[in-house]
């Protein structure tokens, strides 16, 4: 690793640094920052993990707080605050690789609109460790063909808006999904859920995005370890159980090497997209 943050973490944070600017220059206003320690002092949180344990009760015992500064919520305001603290110490040195640091992206709720901010959160060591580690290599006869595993084989678990909450999940989440080589599209921390599939080591081989739009869950992207083949298919047979379980329909962007799935799932192609409804999904699946 050379710098102490990621390629893909430095690309976004110029590009929010320019808009920012420029939209600052056009409107000719600026937001009066927020500290998370003056939120601490105002409501006596202890921090991220505090918030969100008592989110509910936070948000109506500083109603009138909240307000004052446009949030209906206790969360959005720390997350705000969090975004408005300067980028840490060392944060573009290149001479040591940690601490690590990933950018993670929030939307927030503010005077009444959706508000997206930037965070830098920082990546525990042993989860860098973990995602970049290397199996031994067994010793095998030249003439023995090495088995690819399939994601089939994987236990995998989707992980909900509600679980990457605390940026500090969704930092470690990125690490990995950006330490993945193999996938349709680079890793999002815009999703609104997260298959993830881990392998023997207990760290992530594969990671698919999904996120909810209207009546539909729409995948996003998987990425793959490039050791484990069928990442996106398994990811696209899970999407279609979370689905129902949310009572949503499915989408999917057009791919050569998903048509088959898609159409022995029952899906429509309509434009770049293939969708099924939810009830059609009831019909050939049934609730469970």
């Amino acid at each position: 690793m050379k710098y102490n943050l990621s390629k893909e973490g430095m690309d976004l944070l110029m590009e929010k640094l320019s808009k920012a600017a420029q939209g600052g220059i056009q409107s000719g206003e600026t937001e009066t920052p927020i500290s998370s320690d003056f939120v601490k002092k105002m409501t006596k949180v202890k921090g991220i993990e505090d918030v969100i344990e008592r989110d509910e009760q936070l948000s109506k015992v500083y109603q009138g707080f909240l307000n004052l500064y446009g949030f209906e919520t206790m969360y959005d305001m720390y997350i705000y605050a969090m975004s408005c603290e300067p980028a840490p110490d060392g944060l573009f040195k290149s001479d040591s690789p940690f601490p690590w640091y990933e950018t993670v992206t929030k939307t927030i709720m503010r005077n009444g609109k959706p508000k997206e901010v930037l965070l830098f959160v920082e990546v525990p060591q042993e989860e860098l460790v973990k995602a970049e580690s290397k199996p031994k290599k067994k010793e095998t006869k030249k003439e023995e063909k090495v088995e690819i595993p399939h994601a089939r084989q994987f236990n995998g678990r989707v992980l909900s808006s509600k679980d990457m909450q605390d940026p500090k999940e969704m930092a470690k989440l990125k690490a990995h999904g950006i330490r993945l080589k193999v996938g349709d599209k680079e890793f999002s921390d815009a999703s609104h859920h997260y298959l993830v599939l881990k392998g023997n080591n207990n760290h992530p081989i594969g990671i698919v995005g999904y996120t909810e739009q209207g009546k539909f869950i729409k995948m996003d992207f998987y990425r793959a370890s490039g050791k484990v083949s069928g990442v996106g298919t398994r990811g696209f047979f899970e999407l279609i159980r979370f689905a129902l379980s949310r009572k949503k329909g499915v989408q999917v962007e057009d791919s050569k090497g998903g048509r088959q799935h898609y159409i022995q799932a029952g899906l429509t192609k309509k434009g770049d997209l293939w969708e099924i409804s939810y009830e059609e999904l009831l019909k050939m699946y049934g609730e469970n």
